[in-house]
């Protein structure tokens, strides 16, 4: 068994765990979680979490963004993560970054039947590429690549490829997103706009304006008391107001859903763990 750093880095939260892996089994010995906006940088919260006890040689961690050269700008954080000061500071033998969605396709192996509900059966090619997509704060896409012997993940900033509509409503919904956000978009909309969790807002809205019709009070107030993506998601699957159950079909429509959902975050934390352990003959 392999002990080692896993970590699963969020601009609201950053999970960290001590873990060992034995082929794609993965087994956490200690797991915590922080909230990011509170330190200053990635190493304070990383010091915060190993003890003087711990002697580890090998970590990695994921991050949404892309990663050059092992150096990543954290999303919405002001961290700035370079592997190599990781190693001097903390004496890691080799470390790695990863983009967030690519951690998670490496993470596949260590889920099981429970960890994953169908909502397609579809005829996969079992030879074929495969996609992991999240849409969570923004749109986060990765690739799988068949090599002839297993699947090899890639990162991808798909989420920020420009959004193409199909038919009336979505060349509508493209020109008022436009509209909207002209300021700082420069009249580029991207798929990360429209399915994500800022997506589902703006689709709410563009809906109230397409439909020409105004929240209802009491679904208002709903609102104003908690979460308003929360709001309309509830709404839709009580079937109790008309827009919200458009705004979760468009949104359903948008995302093209993928064949299975992963049913927790497992993976995100399971991934750099997995990369790390089959890379850890490697230099970082």
């Amino acid at each position: 068994m392999r002990s080692l750093l896993t970590g699963d880095i969020g601009g609201t939260k950053t999970r960290l765990a001590l873990v060992d892996v034995n082929s794609n089994e993965v087994v956490i010995r200690r797991e915590l979680s922080y909230a990011s906006q509170r330190y200053e940088t990635f190493e304070t919260l990383l010091s915060e979490f190993l003890s003087s006890d711990d002697n580890v040689d090998d970590a990695a961690f994921g991050i949404a963004g892309p990663v050059q050269d092992g150096v990543a700008q954290a999303t919405n954080l002001p961290w700035r993560i370079d592997t190599a000061a990781l190693c001097q500071r903390f004496g890691f033998l080799r470390c790695h970054l990863l983009n967030d969605l690519e951690a998670t396709a490496y993470g596949l192996p260590a889920l099981d039947d429970a960890d994953l509900l169908t909502l397609q059966a579809g005829m996969p090619e079992m030879l074929g590429n495969a996609a992991v997509i999240a849409a969570g704060t923004g749109l986060g896409e990765a690739g799988l690549y068949w090599d002839g012997l297993s699947y090899r993940p890639f990162a991808t900033e798909g989420g920020h490829a420009t959004f193409s509509p199909r038919n009336t409503l979505e060349f509508a919904l493209l020109r008022h997103l436009q509209q909207r956000h002209s300021e700082h978009m420069r009249g580029h909309v991207s798929w990360e706009r429209v399915v994500s969790g800022m997506g589902l807002l703006d689709l709410y809205a563009f809906l109230l304006d397409y439909r020409h019709v105004s929240t209802p009070a009491w679904l208002a107030e709903e609102m104003r008391n908690a979460d308003t993506a929360a709001a309309i998601s509830a709404a839709a699957l009580a079937n109790s107001d008309a827009v919200c159950v458009e705004t979760m079909q468009l949104f359903v429509s948008l995302a093209a859903m993928p064949v299975k959902v992963i049913l927790n975050d497992r993976a995100a934390l399971y991934g750099p763990a997995l990369f790390a352990a089959h890379h850890a003959g490697q230099t970082v």
